[in-house]
């Protein structure tokens, strides 16, 4: 019992070093991480938090979201993608604070591209890119969710811009 209240501790310092909690009291930021279950709480807090797509359209909004999917299995080199790195320097950030598995904080440039090209209209991503047809539409349904939970974040935040820009994203997704 001892080690689960000393780590409650600990993480709840986390918390409240970066503004999640204060007085054992979810600040706004801290709410809106609770409103994510899909993407990764923190890092997707801390991406609308810093406002780092606020001056991006709906198309590259959502294919940055996608960096929270799971990555496959693949040999393929991965471009990176500046926005996503910013992020990785972040999770890089709450990783050396705290005992989570580095895997935990791992992001994906994986989906970038192939959601990109998804979000263009093209049909044939699958056959592009080697995936697997029923991965690729669990992909994107869960890329679905985490676009509704970043509505969802922009919503409580009264950020009608983002909403807006968001309008129709997931009919986009899942067609």
């Amino acid at each position: 019992i001892l080690f689960y209240s000393e780590e409650i501790t600990k993480r709840k310092q986390i918390l409240a070093r970066n503004g999640y909690i204060d007085n054992n009291i979810l600040t706004s930021k801290g709410l809106l991480a609770t409103e994510i279950h899909e993407g990764h709480p923190i890092l997707t807090t801390e991406l609308y938090s810093c406002k780092i797509l606020e001056n991006r359209d709906g198309n590259t909004i959502v294919e940055t979201l996608s960096c929270f999917l799971e990555e496959p299995q693949t040999e393929d080199v991965i471009p990176k993608t500046p926005i996503v790195d910013t992020l990785r320097v972040i999770a890089l950030n709450y990783q050396q604070t705290t005992d989570e598995a580095p895997e935990y904080w791992k992001l994906t440039d994986y989906w970038v591209d192939i959601v990109h090209e998804w979000l263009e209209g093209n049909d044939f991503v699958c056959e592009k890119y080697g995936i697997e047809h029923g991965n690729f539409v669990r992909a994107m349904l869960k890329l679905s969710n985490i676009v509704r939970e970043w509505v969802n974040i922009a919503t409580i935040s009264q950020d009608v811009e983002m909403v807006e820009k968001l309008n129709g994203m997931e009919q986009k997704i899942v067609r």
